[in-house]
């Protein structure tokens, strides 16, 4: 009896421990596909979503209509560490990637994307996007010379409506609104 209880132990384990090891996935729908036909669109955009931290994101159009989030990026640092001369600019700097070059004041970072196989470079990072979208970035005190890289959320986000993008999904990603400091992190 006690063999099989031990067998039965350990096949909810086997179960269990892989979610509890890492994140799940998570899927938002925001609104409903347009009657008369598909539209998608797409965008991008960074926007502070607190003292501390600033949403970088990429929205790419689906051909079901509507857009589906490709990335966002959370880079927290010193509260109003952004509040600086800002400058970007598209370049080729990274063969194969689509990249934007960041410059916030002494920080200076790029954002590197190659759609046909969901990769993202940054922060001296190459990021599987199937596997974490949600990249939370932490700056250390060179920076973003010395800044953690996060991504271990994957986050299915799709709206049908342009506009709003951050409204819609703040606050459905809890972990999100923690590391930004706006709620405390759950126990």
């Amino acid at each position: 009896m006690s063999e099989l209880r031990a067998i039965h132990f350990a096949s909810l384990l086997s179960v269990l421990l892989p979610s509890l090891g890492a994140a799940q996935d998570l899927t938002i729908i925001i609104g409903k596909p347009p009657a008369d036909g598909a539209r998608g669109f797409g965008g991008s955009g960074a926007t502070p979503i607190s003292p501390t931290t600033v949403i970088q994101f990429l929205l790419e159009p689906r051909d079901s209509g509507g857009a589906q989030l490709a990335y966002a990026v959370a880079i927290r640092g010193e509260p109003g560490w952004y509040n600086q001369h800002t400058t970007w600019n598209s370049s080729d700097s990274v063969p194969g990637f689509e990249t934007t070059n960041w410059n916030v004041g002494a920080i200076h970072y790029a954002l590197a994307y190659r759609q046909k196989d969901c990769r993202l470079r940054t922060f001296g990072k190459e990021i599987d996007l199937a596997h974490g979208n949600l990249v939370l970035v932490t700056l250390g005190a060179l920076g973003a010379a010395d800044a953690t890289v996060a991504a271990d959320r994957h986050v299915t986000f799709v709206m049908f409506e342009p506009g709003g993008f951050v409204g819609h999904f703040l606050p459905r990603v809890p972990e999100l609104a923690s590391f930004a400091g706006l709620q405390p992190p759950k126990q």
